[in-house]
């Protein structure tokens, strides 16, 4: 207990942020449409140290210690929608999360991703781009119990951006691109109900 309270006076954390989630439904004879956005805004991530000083971490990657480095993107969001037309369904969905500064507030001032050599940004802008991918699966009933599936994941092959800081993994970022470091990927399957 005593530590805690110790804790919870050296630093105060606030965080503010918008999430928004809509459906949308339609039916036009043997069609039927289903369509869900999902974003999410993180307006203020703020740490105030005991000091009074204040770290933002919004669009950063802070706080770098317990992100593993990944970060705190201010937009992420994705967009389904799925179209069922007799036994058939084919969902095509939208992911999106905005770039990052490669910066950290918690550990140092200023750029944290250089060359060694040149001591110059790197890249330049100091930035990691935002990384936007496509998913597509389908599946098709042949009995009530018995299902086809298929799907074409990262469908247009989207490289992961550069991420020099995140230390889950070498020069991407797995938190926000994995499928970026994976690429385009092929499945078929048979589900079954029992």
């Amino acid at each position: 207990r005593e530590i805690f309270e110790t804790a919870r006076l050296l630093r105060i954390l606030r965080e503010e942020g918008v999430d928004v989630n809509l459906h949308a439904n339609a039916d036009w004879g043997a069609w039927h449409w289903d369509s869900d956005l999902n974003l999410t805004r993180i307006i203020s991530w703020t740490l105030t140290l005991q000091d009074g000083t204040k770290e933002e971490f919004v669009g950063t990657h802070g706080p770098y210690g317990v992100s593993s480095g990944a970060g705190t993107p201010r937009y992420r969001g994705s967009w389904s929608n799925s179209v069922t037309f007799g036994k058939a369904t084919i969902t095509g969905t939208l992911y999106h999360t905005s770039g990052l500064k490669l910066t950290a507030p918690d550990v140092t001032e200023g750029c944290f991703s250089t060359n060694t050599v040149t001591g110059e940004n790197f890249p330049a802008s100091c930035r990691m781009s935002s990384f936007t991918t496509f998913d597509l699966t389908g599946s098709y009933d042949i009995t009530p119990k018995i299902s086809l599936t298929g799907s074409v994941l990262n469908a247009f092959d989207r490289k992961a951006p550069i991420d020099t800081l995140n230390y889950a993994a070498l020069n991407y970022n797995p938190t926000y691109d994995q499928a970026g470091a994976v690429g385009r990927f092929y499945t078929v399957g048979v589900r079954v109900k029992l």
